[in-house]
Order: structure tokens, then sequence, then C-alpha cells
């Protein structure tokens, strides 16, 4: 008798403890997988974008006519991703420029703003120094340069633009750019300081938008450092600020696979973003989740057509270019048209994490010493994303231990954030 309690007793704590290691709880989201508040939001959108439509069949060559339409278009594609209206709000944009003889840089901000979410991003580079030379304002040049010079690698000039903007640092935009450049330099504490003193300010406003996003973006930076508790309880919050925050949904999936195991629930989220969105991306977390069920066929059918999308339709332009290197390198096995495609990224912008797919793709191709040489000069020591230390452990596994090791060892660090399938490139 005494045995069979024993057994009993370890068998409910064997039960709690494995419960308390999952994070997510569908009671705590279920009610945000509504179609209405999506069909809602898009209506609303729809109305603004004929409002501004019926205000320009009246007088089409009003310029501040012009750019509400232009955002109203962008708006739409944050909450449906018909990435078809971004080059039209460009044309809507430059319309209202030339309007006014090109003399208004806040259109010119707007221009690079647009063309950041496009990876244009040298063109949003000359759209905020166009700005600049308008007579812009001071403190928005050095938060747009900044941005841009971040995704172009200039990390230097990225630098003495987050100077000038620190001449306020309580300010929102300094704060969040500050854990930017943090999270660049490796520094996890302050990159976390540094959100969590933006979050604790906005949350202080009546502002919803900027309080979903610093949500959402907080707990990213909670699941890169492990706290998936911290980052989930964000996401919900975001979601009941924002109830078609997607981004938010994406995080809560992410938990349920990565950190839960729970794969019903991975599954039923990506598959209600997906009736809601058309971001490509959403593809490949369900073929994730497939690979790790071993639904190899249904997977890579879903790897196939996230390539057919992104590769049918021009607009896409570079938006998508290291996720078809991850493929090509990958599961899709095509070398040559993975370092075809790392080729054109290098020319859009020069960082780490391009240089890592530039010697992962030479990897693939048998050129070894080529890729140990650009690994080694321009992204170890350069970058602390796990992703490109996964890139590093593959590429000198079985030629450098030592950068091997140093590469796991990040990986591990950020295991939730790599996900289940990656991180069996270890066992």
């Amino acid at each position: 008798m005494k045995n069979i309690v024993i057994i009993l007793l370890m068998t409910i704590t064997l039960f709690s403890c494995s419960k308390s290691k999952h994070v997510s709880n569908q009671q705590d989201y279920v009610s945000f997988l509504n179609d209405n508040f999506y069909k809602n939001k898009k209506q609303q959108i729809e109305s603004e974008i004929q409002f501004w439509k019926s205000k320009l069949s009246n007088d089409s060559t009003n310029f501040i006519f012009l750019q509400k339409y232009a955002q109203s278009l962008i708006a739409q594609f944050g909450i449906a991703g018909n990435v078809d209206v971004l080059p039209k709000a460009d044309s809507l944009l430059f319309a209202a420029s030339k309007r006014v003889n090109n003399t208004d840089a806040s259109i010119f901000y707007k221009l690079a703003q647009n063309a950041i979410t496009q990876h244009k991003f040298k063109e949003a580079k000359e759209f905020v120094i166009e700005g600049i030379n308008k007579g812009g304002n001071a403190y928005t040049n050095n938060a747009l340069l900044f941005d841009v010079n971040m995704e172009l690698g200039e990390y230097t000039s990225a630098y003495d633009n987050l100077t000038f903007l620190k001449t306020d640092t309580t300010n929102f935009n300094y704060l969040i750019r500050a854990s930017k450049y943090a999270d660049y330099l490796g520094n996890t504490t302050a990159t976390l300081k540094y959100m969590e003193t933006a979050f604790d300010k906005v949350m202080k406003t009546n502002n919803a938008n900027l309080q979903s996003w610093v949500c959402t973006n907080l707990a990213d930076m909670y699941g890169h450092n492990n706290s998936i508790n911290k980052a989930y309880h964000l996401y919900i919050k975001a979601l009941q600020i924002d109830e078609v925050n997607v981004h938010a949904l994406k995080g809560i999936a992410a938990i349920a696979f990565n950190h839960d195991i729970n794969t019903a629930a991975g599954k039923n989220i990506y598959s209600f973003i997906m009736q809601q969105h058309k971001m490509p991306d959403l593809y490949l977390d369900m073929a994730d989740i497939l690979f790790y069920e071993k639904s190899t066929n249904e997977g890579l059918a879903l790897q196939n057509q996230f390539i057919k999308v992104v590769e049918s339709n021009d607009n896409y332009g570079n938006m998508y270019n290291l996720y078809k290197i991850n493929l090509y390198t990958n599961e899709l096995n095509q070398p040559q048209k993975a370092l075809e495609i790392a080729n054109i990224e290098m020319e859009n912008r020069a960082t780490p994490e391009t240089y890592a797919w530039l010697a992962f793709s030479h990897f693939k191709n048998n050129n070894n010493v080529l890729a140990h040489q650009i690994y080694k000069n321009h992204v170890y020591n350069k970058t602390f994303e796990p992703n490109q230390a996964l890139i590093g452990y593959q590429i000198f596994k079985y030629s450098n231990t030592q950068i091997a090791d140093n590469c796991k060892a990040t990986c591990n660090e950020s295991a939730f954030e790599l996900g289940k399938n990656n991180m069996k490139l270890f066992n």
C-alpha cells in the first residue's frame, strides 16, 4: 500500500511539473480568434479608402487627400497583407509631393517609412535625406536615419543619429532605438531596460497603437531571452488593447508550439491568421509544425506555396529574400539559386545577417574556404543573433570546434526563438 501511495504521489508530482511548464492557455486567447474583429476593422479601413477616393474625385490635386488615401492603403496592408497596395500608396505620395513642388519634408518621411516596409532601404535613405534638404525636423531626421542606417548595416552613422536623439533620454523615440542598438551590441540587459522604460512610459498614455506595439516588441525581446511567461502575458495584453494584433497572435502560436509542444494549438492559431491575413511567411510557420509532426510532404507543399506566392508577384521585391535563401539552402535544396538571391540581398544591404546567409549559400555550394572567410570577417563577433549563430555552427561544425561551440552556446541561450526544428541540429 505504501508503494502505491508513493507511486501516486510521484505521478501527481510529475503531472504537476509537466503542466506547470505550459505557458499558453486557450482560454486566454480564444476570444481573439474572432472573424468579426477583422471583418469590422477591414470594413472600417475600406470605408476610409472610399471616403478619400470620393474626396479626390471632386478635387484630384488636393495633396492632403492624396496623403490620406495613401495612409489608408498602408493601414489596409497592415490588417490584410495585400502587398499590391504599397506601390499604389507610393504613387499617391509622389503625386502629393508634386502638388507642393516637392517642398514638404513630411511627405518624404512617409515615403521613407513605406520604403522600409518594402525593404527598399537605399531608397528610404534617399527620401530621408530629401526630407532633410527640405528643412525637415532635425529630431525626426535623425530618428528615421537611425532606422535606415541600422537596416543598411551602417552602424557608425546609426550611432551618430542615436547620439543626437540622446538629448532627450526620456523620449519614447530615443528609448526604442537605444534598445535596438543595445540589441545589436548583444547587451541584453540594456536592450530590455530601454524597452521596459519605453513600455512604462507609453502605458501611461492613451495611445492604443503605441501601447499595442510596445507590448509585442517587448514580448519579442523576452522571447529572445527565453523569458517565455513574460512574453506570453504581454502578447495577451497587446490583444486586449488591439484585438487585431496579428503579431501578438503569431507570438502566442510560437509559444504554443515551440515552448508548450502543443502543435494543435499552434496550427489552430496560424490557420485563423491565414484566413485573415495574406502574409506569405504564415505558410512557413505552419510548415514548421508539420515538419515537427513528421508530415514532411505537407510541409514541403506549404514551403513551395510560399515560394510561388513571393516569386510570382514583383511587388514583394526583396521583402522575403532571407526566407527564400533559407529554404533554397535547406529543404528545397537549390543552393545555386540561394547564392543568386544572397548576392542580390548583399546589394540591398550589407549587414552581418546578410553576410551570414551569403556565407551559408557558399557553404551549401561547397565553396567552404570562401564561406569560412566571409563568416569570420563579417559575422563572427559582429552579431549576437541566434539565426546567424546557427549558420556559424553548421559551417564550422567539422572544421573549427571553438567557433562552432561558441555559436552553439549562443543558440542554446535563444532556444525558444530558434524553435524546435532548428534545435534538432544539435542532437
